[in-house]
């Protein structure tokens, strides 16, 4: 579930898109966006919890996140904000 700021920014997101989210974590927002609407790529270098020190290791992506760092993602989706 979601709150008002949450769907505010998610609102904002996608008047920006289409989107590649670096640095992503687990996707939350990500998700939320997607479900929304919203063309948003996630990205994260750690999405894989048990790697990722800032997740519990039982924690569960919450969309596909693609594994590569900022600089690959920029160059690999060019035409994405």
């Amino acid at each position: 579930m979601i709150d008002r700021l949450e769907e505010e920014l998610i609102s904002l997101l996608c008047k920006f898109q289409p989107l590649i989210s670096v640095g992503c974590g687990l996707g939350f927002t990500e998700s939320h966006a997607q479900k929304a609407g919203c063309d948003i790529i996630p990205v994260d270098l750690y999405p894989d919890p048990v790697e990722n020190v800032y997740t519990e290791d039982t924690a569960e992506p919450f969309t596909e996140i693609f594994r590569m760092d900022a600089q690959k993602a920029v160059l690999k989706w060019q035409d994405r904000n």
